[in-house]
Parts: structure tokens; C-alpha cells; sequence
């Protein structure tokens, strides 16, 4: 089952909000490569990679034998 409800991060995660990619950091990294998209364009682009990702998880997850519980 992919998960829709995964969006962004939890803003109160241990993790500090420089670790993840925003549509702003997406229009600067590929423009440094030469590829001119805008921030909406880079905010779909995110949108389809975390799905894909989910996507990847999910199958990889599936695949998995179950564990042998004790």
C-alpha cells in the first residue's frame, strides 16, 4: 500500500529542515546543470519522486521472506 498521506517531513523531527530538498533547492541544483524549470514545475517534480520512492519502499518491503520470529 503506498502511503498518500507522506507529504514533507515533521517540522518537530529530529532532523534539521537543511537535510531535506525543497522546491527552491530542486530550481538551484538544476540550474547550476543548466535544466531552467520553476518553482511549481519543481515542486511537481519533488511530488512525483517521493511517490516513486514510496513506490520503490513499498515493493522492496513486500518482496521481503518474513522474519523468523522466536
Amino acid at each position: 500500500m503506498i502511503r498518500e498521506d507522506i507529504q514533507q517531513p515533521a517540522q518537530n523531527s529530529n532532523k534539521k529542515a537543511n537535510d531535506y530538498l525543497d522546491a527552491e533547492k530542486v530550481v538551484a541544483s538544476l540550474r547550476c546543470k543548466g535544466v531552467e524549470v520553476t518553482v511549481e514545475q519543481a515542486d511537481e517534480i519533488l511530488k512525483f519522486l517521493r511517490k516513486l520512492a514510496n513506490i520503490s519502499v513499498s515493493n522492496y518491503l513486500r518482496k521481503q521472506p518474513p522474519s523468523n520470529q522466536k
